[in-house]
């Protein structure tokens, strides 16, 4: 059984909203098309393609919520990561060297730089742990969860896609897992960087496929492929709690 992950490596918050709120519905634009979904105990990522596609819902969108939805649907895990680093930098080692970065507070812990952006947050069965390195596989417990899992295919999405896009998807294809990297779902600070990588990545490590198929991809899963060890974020019970 084909056991697909789809891995995110955390988009982070990179601009706030600031001057004069609006109240009521002065934010519709009347020539959009918008849908609207109730929103039950389980989830709306519980919403099944056949109903999103009777109600117009775009299935062949290539925003990153919408590849989310569907890997939702079927209950694909979902794990994301961070970067927040120590005040010092220790943690971050020899990149410190390097990065131009290294000095700025937007990578350190408890800053806003590092918020999940709202649209994409974590949900409660989701993973997410913090990494030192590029890789998402480098001193974490990502190949631990993905052996647990019994997966056989990882899917990245994130920033930037010469940095950790580029090595989390060349260590999943060197732990012999199938590399996949959503076009759409990454970006780097250069078109140039962003190409060569792409294209780096398609003929040599993994292959890089237009979210829409990603999505058919999903689509086409049972539901919960990963079996009984998916994660659930179900809460603890009155027993399971010590008193």
């Amino acid at each position: 059984m084909v056991r697909p992950v789809l891995f995110a490596i955390a988009v982070l918050q990179a601009t706030a909203s600031f001057g004069q709120f609006t109240y009521g519905n002065e934010w519709i634009d009347h020539d959009n098309q918008y849908w609207r979904f109730d929103v039950y105990a389980d989830g709306a990522y519980r919403i099944d393609s056949a109903a999103l596609a009777t109600a117009g819902f775009p299935l062949g969108s290539v925003e990153l919520d919408d590849l989310m939805l569907f890997g939702r649907e079927k209950q694909v895990p979902i794990i994301y990561t961070g970067m927040d680093r120590r005040p010092d930098g220790f943690d971050q080692g020899a990149w410190n060297w390097k990065s131009h970065r290294s000095g700025e507070a937007s990578d350190m812990k408890g800053s806003l730089g590092n918020e999940i952006v709202e649209e994409i947050k974590p949900e409660e069965q989701d993973i997410y742990f913090v990494k030192d390195k590029p890789s998402a596989f480098h001193g974490t417990h990502l190949l631990d969860y993905l052996i647990y899992l019994g997966a056989d295919t990882v899917v990245t999405t994130g920033t930037t896609t010469s940095g950790c896009v580029r090595a989390t998807a060349v260590d999943a294809a060197q732990y012999n897992y199938r590399s996949v990297v959503a076009e759409e779902c990454v970006w780097d600070r250069s078109m140039i960087s962003h190409k060569v990588n792409l294209l780096d990545i398609q003929m040599k490590y993994g292959d890089v496929k237009k979210t829409a198929e990603v999505i058919d991809y999903f689509r086409s899963l049972p539901d919960r492929p990963c079996g009984p060890n998916t994660p659930t974020g179900r809460p603890n019970t009155d027993q399971e709690v010590p008193k």
